[in-house]
């Protein structure tokens, strides 16, 4: 995994930024809601102070309703980049398993061909076969790390939304 550090970094990033915009659309979603049910306030008092002069100008311009739609639009469209990003972040995933197991492969196979005679013929008949298909083991390493580096960064998100939304 660590021979292709561009895909590992690429997998991460893209990862974390789909967290970022699963975060984003709930939080988009809470204030959406405070805006109809009249929290503005005390979200607006949490917000920094770009993000509420904004939502103030919106909220005078078009109204609460014409607001809430506003937000949920935005919503909507994070889900939407959150669902792209992950797409993404799956397809550096397979990439990443791929490439490590053509370089588990490639190394295996160096090294039973870099042995004598003498040192294969004391290896069972369809061992060191064996063992060059075994390295496809890297290959599920990388797509579980993917899979789970993806998870933590979900989880994360979550949980620092949970607090931001409802301390």
């Amino acid at each position: 995994i660590v021979a292709h550090p561009s895909l590992l970094v690429a997998s991460l990033l893209i990862g974390l930024a789909a967290a970022l915009f699963e975060g984003g659309s709930l939080g988009m979603l809470g204030l959406a809601l405070s805006v109809v049910t009249g929290e503005t306030n005390e979200i607006l008092n949490q917000a920094p102070g770009f993000v509420s002069d904004v939502l103030q100008s919106w909220q005078a311009l078009l109204g609460t309703k014409g607001v809430f739609l506003l937000l949920v639009g935005i919503a909507v469209l994070a889900q939407m980049l959150k669902s792209v990003l992950t797409f993404l972040s799956t397809a550096t995933h397979i990439a990443l398993a791929y490439k490590t197991l053509g370089t588990a492969q490639r190394d295996a196979t160096r090294q039973v061909m870099s042995m004598n005679f003498h040192r294969l013929a004391q290896y069972p008949t369809g061992k060191l076969a064996m063992l060059v298909d075994e390295a496809g083991i890297a290959s599920s390493l990388a797509n579980e790390f993917g899979k789970s580096s993806r998870a933590i960064l979900m989880l994360v998100v979550y949980i620092v939304m949970m607090f931001v939304l409802s301390w």
